[in-house]
C-alpha cells in the first residue's frame, strides 16, 4: 500500500519513517481498497507502530454508452451512464459525467440546464444503490459530429484517487426520416482483493 504523509508520498508498506516531533496526517492507499486516513502526534524519542486494516473495495459496475448514433435535427441523441455501488462497500461514490461536443451542438441535462459545446453533471451513489444519468444532444444542422464523454468517480470525495472511463464516438444528424441504432459501447470496472499494511514511525 502507498503511504502519504501530509499529502506527500513516502513509500510503500511495510515502511519505517523518521519524522520530527509534531502532528501528521496519514493516508494509506491501495488499488482495490478504500483509503484509510489518520492523524497522529509524534513526540521526540517516541517509536510508534501503526497497523492498519484496509477495507476491501469492490469496484462499481459502470456503463457509459450512446444507444443511437444517428438521429434527426428535430430529435435528441442520448448519452447514458449507469453506475452501481455494491452493497459490500462502506463508502459513498462521488463523480462527474462530462460531455464535450462541437460548439454548434447543444448538450442538456433534461432539467433545463445545459449549453453549447460542453456540459457536466455531478452525482453521488450510496452503498447498495445505483444511479442512471442521461444527457441529451441536439444538433440544429445536419452533419457528422464527434462526441467525447468521460465519467470520473472516486470514493468519499477523495478526488486525488479517481477512476475514469471515456467514450469517443461520431454521431450522424440527418434532416430526413432515417434512424439507425448503434452498437452499445460500454466500459466495466474490475474487482480486486485487500490487505493489511503497517508503518513504523520514529520521532526525533
Amino acid at each position: 500500500a502507498k503511504v502519504y504523509i501530509n499529502g506527500n508520498y513516502k513509500g510503500k508498506t511495510p515502511l519505517t519513517l523518521t519524522l520530527k516531533e509534531g502532528d501528521y496526517d496519514i493516508r494509506i492507499s491501495k488499488d482495490g481498497y478504500a483509503d484509510e486516513t489518520d492523524t497522529i502526534t509524534i513526540n521526540r524519542g517516541e517509536i510508534k507502530k501503526l497497523d492498519y486494516t484496509l477495507s476491501i473495495f469492490e469496484k462499481p459496475t459502470v456503463k457509459l454508452y450512446l444507444p443511437v448514433d444517428t438521429f434527426k435535427t428535430n430529435e435528441y441523441g442520448v448519452i447514458e451512464l449507469t453506475i452501481s455501488n455494491p452493497s459490500v462497500n462502506d463508502v459513498t461514490l462521488y463523480g462527474e459525467l462530462v460531455v464535450s461536443v462541437p460548439s454548434n451542438v447543444i448538450v442538456e441535462g433534461g432539467d433545463g440546464s445545459g449549453g453549447a459545446g460542453h456540459y457536466s453533471k455531478t452525482f453521488a451513489v450510496q452503498p447498495g444503490d445505483s444511479k442512471e444519468i442521461s444527457l441529451y444532444i441536439k444538433c440544429p444542422k445536419p452533419g457528422r459530429y464527434l462526441v467525447h464523454a468521460k465519467v470520473y468517480y472516486y470514493i468519499d470525495k477523495n478526488k486525488d484517487n479517481y477512476e475514469v472511463i471515456t467514450l469517443t464516438k461520431p454521431i450522424n444528424v440527418l434532416s430526413g426520416e432515417q434512424n439507425i441504432e448503434s452498437n452499445v459501447v460500454e466500459e466495466k470496472s474490475q474487482n480486486e482483493n485487500g490487505g493489511s499494511p503497517f508503518i513504523y514511525i520514529i520521532g526525533i
